[in-house]
């Protein structure tokens, strides 16, 4: 499923959820009410109010608290979608829900774009959670991926082959050629992962 976000003024931002002309879709209901309760749950810096629709969620902000530039990006953190999440919280001496917390309450910047077209490289990882790459790569890691590599955090953006360590997954399209902007993250731009859906640890 596709997830869009679309600036609504200079205090709002818009974030659909696939197509917005299928309202019926028991999927997106279940998906904006995920991102509904997680946003509510814990309101990010800033945030003064989430307000769910059909096929959509507007999230009100501060202008002079934050701006469009920090970008949130659902997440759903283990299972299939995160394999490595428990051997990662297992290293690191934590429960995944720990180190799912941990991983959630830090604000990422991007500091370059590369490996893949759309590959956010992003600085800000808590120290406690750094790891070394897996000892072997995938061969293929699924597009929308959120692993961690060293003190770094990563989106891998199509799939590909890849050995950092994989927490969760987001249907976010960080990059499409048609677009007028292919690459949805900059240099500079700032990231926060919202966990939604069940975590299976």
């Amino acid at each position: 499923m596709t997830v869009t976000f679309q600036p609504l003024g200079d205090s709002a931002i818009r974030v659909g959820f696939g197509d917005s002309s299928n309202c019926d879709d028991r999927e997106i209901e279940e998906r904006i009410q995920a991102f509904h309760r997680a946003v509510t749950k814990r309101p990010l810096p800033g945030v003064v109010e989430c307000v769910p629709a059909y096929t959509t969620v507007a999230v009100y902000y501060d202008p002079l608290a934050t701006d469009y530039d920090q970008l949130n990006i659902p997440t759903i953190f283990g299972g299939e979608a995160g394999p490595d999440l428990a051997s990662a919280a297992e290293s690191l001496g934590l429960s995944a829900g720990a180190l799912v917390e941990r991983f959630t309450s830090a604000i990422y910047t991007v500091r370059m774009i590369g490996f893949l077209p759309g590959f956010p490289y992003l600085s800000g990882l808590p120290d406690e959670l750094a790891l070394p790459r897996l000892s072997t790569p995938r061969v293929t890691v699924p597009a929308g991926s959120v692993a961690i590599a060293g003190r770094q955090a990563g989106i891998y953006p199509l799939a590909s082959p890849g050995g950092w360590n994989i927490l969760g997954r987001t249907s976010v399209t960080l990059f499409d050629p048609a677009a007028d902007t292919p690459t949805l993250l900059m240099p500079g731009d700032r990231v926060r992962f919202v966990a939604v859906g069940a975590l299976r640890e």
